[in-house]
């Protein structure tokens, strides 16, 4: 027995070097964690978005606990075009600019709402951009009249780009160069 905790003494040397693997390997994580962080732009809970071609502008809440993106849309209309599922909303931006847009609906998202009742809501393909970074990504048409921003952006656009600081707002103007 004597000679046995002798040879696990000099083989991991009263753990130190147990100690030193454990601290190099968790020194890498902490590298390799910062390095995927410091990639991303930090931009703040409040921020300007772009909608386009339409280049219709919004003041955007940036929500970490929603995936996909929510735009207010009045006056929804669903028709038939080429055997496929439209709509046709109006949306109304910052600058008071009201436009009638029309887009394929991709699916109707149920959301549950905080009474129980489920909502259903027409998901369509819109280019939003924040900053210079343009990301075409799914949006649910919505009334958020009642909400301050008609705009909220989820993690389905801010994924792999931002990191969002909610103590900051109004970091970045939107710059995108749409193809």
């Amino acid at each position: 027995m004597i000679m046995k905790i002798s040879m696990q003494q000099k083989f991991f040397g009263n753990g130190r070097w147990l100690f030193i693997f454990f601290m190099a390997v968790l020194m890498g994580v902490c590298f390799f964690a910062d390095q995927g962080f410091a990639e991303r732009r930090v931009v703040g809970l409040i921020e300007k978005v772009r909608v386009y071609p339409e280049k219709l502008f919004f003041y955007a809440k940036l929500d970490t606990g929603a995936f996909n993106s929510s735009l207010n849309a009045d006056r929804m209309k669903f028709f038939q075009r080429n055997g496929k599922e439209w709509v046709r909303f109006t949306v109304v931006d910052r600058k008071k600019k009201e436009m009638t847009l029309e887009r394929p609906v991709l699916r109707i998202s149920k959301i549950k709402q905080r009474d129980g009742k489920v909502q259903k809501r027409p998901v369509v393909s819109l280019n939003l951009c924040i900053g210079r970074i343009v990301k075409n990504v799914e949006v649910n048409l919505v009334d958020r009249t009642h909400f301050i921003y008609p705009l909220l952006i989820g993690r389905s656009y801010l994924k792999g780009e931002f990191a969002v600081d909610p103590a900051e707002k109004f970091t970045t103007e939107p710059n995108c160069i749409v193809p």
